[in-house]
């Protein structure tokens, strides 16, 4: 009987080592991909502009990656900015352009972040525009 114990005791802790290292893979397997990018410019003053005035700014993607990477969302910072981008990937050396269009209803300097994500890597990218409206 006391060998029956032992052996069900290994039998336990290899189904917990089993466990713990699926989980250990499962973590691993799915890390995120870092691609080779970059954004020009990352901060975009639009300068003064009169109320009611648009304020568009144009950042470039630029992909140096060796394959073609996407924009999976752009995030903005609140709900004055209309943002447009390409949902096509952005093949090898190419480039995509994320336009953000500030409402300038209100008076005043206004500085509002945006966040672009790209498909399949975790990371967060933050673009600025920035300004100020006048009457």
């Amino acid at each position: 009987m006391n060998n029956f114990l032992k052996n069900k005791n290994n039998i336990i802790i290899i189904l917990i080592l089993l466990l713990v290292a699926s989980i250990f893979y499962r973590n691993f397997s799915n890390r995120s991909q870092t691609f080779n990018y970059q954004f020009e410019p990352k901060k975009i003053d639009v300068g003064v502009k009169k109320k009611q005035e648009k304020s568009i700014a144009q950042f470039k993607l630029l992909n140096f990656d060796e394959q073609e990477i996407s924009i999976e969302k752009v995030i903005p910072g609140c709900h004055c900015t209309v943002i447009r981008w390409s949902r096509d990937p952005i093949k090898r050396n190419s480039f995509s352009i994320i336009e953000v269009e500030y409402d300038n209803k209100n008076i005043g300097v206004f500085s509002q972040k945006i966040q672009v994500v790209i498909k399949n890597e975790n990371i967060e990218n933050q673009l600025i525009i920035k300004g100020r409206v006048i009457e």
